[in-house]
């Protein structure tokens, strides 16, 4: 399944169902620029409502099911490792992490400058060598996120959006999932 939201959900359920009830061997989370990682522990709030209000998931259980146990791209990827699958699991970095991780909450008002672009950047291709698949943004006006503003990727500029292309054309790999 290449276009799932199990970023949290893989904190408490191995098998990701309904997906493996259904025959699937592999799935794609972190897409549509929404997902858990990179985060800082004073941005877990916000991550989880993007997750709510993208996703409907309810709070509550975001609250109590996930389990933060990393900071950095690649700790998230570590982490699901170490809980195991039971299925095949593939990670796009998805941009509004990587935003509030460098802008916090301004990630969700402009467009980084670029300081920030280049740090965003940065964290991009270190995901990208530690296993992700590419990244992942949305500028479709339905993606709210916390406190019903638009989620941090949607207000990444076109420059900042040539430089994290950069990222991957540079390390000649990787794949971009943009929601239109």
């Amino acid at each position: 399944d290449p276009h799932t939201h199990y970023d949290a959900q893989i904190c408490w359920d191995h098998l990701t169902t309904p997906s493996s009830w259904h025959g699937v061997t592999s799935l794609v989370m972190g897409n549509c620029g929404v997902g858990l990682a990179p985060c800082r522990p004073q941005n877990r709030e916000m991550a989880a409502w993007d997750l709510v209000n993208v996703e409907a998931i309810p709070f509550d259980v975001l609250s109590k099911g996930v389990t933060w146990d990393w900071e950095s791209f690649p700790e998230y990827m570590d982490a699901a490792a170490k809980r195991g699958s039971g299925v095949n699991l593939g990670f796009m970095a998805a941009l509004t992490p990587f935003r509030h991780y460098v802008m916090g909450e301004e990630s969700m008002e402009r467009e980084a400058n670029a300081s920030e672009t280049a740090q965003i950047a940065g964290l991009l291709r270190e995901s990208v060598n530690a296993g992700a698949l590419g990244w992942s943004t949305t500028f479709g006006p339905q993606h709210i996120g916390y406190q019903g503003r638009p989620l941090a990727c949607r207000q990444a500029s076109r420059d900042e959006i040539e430089a994290y292309c950069g990222v991957l054309r540079d390390l000649g790999k990787g794949t971009i999932e943009i929601n239109l």
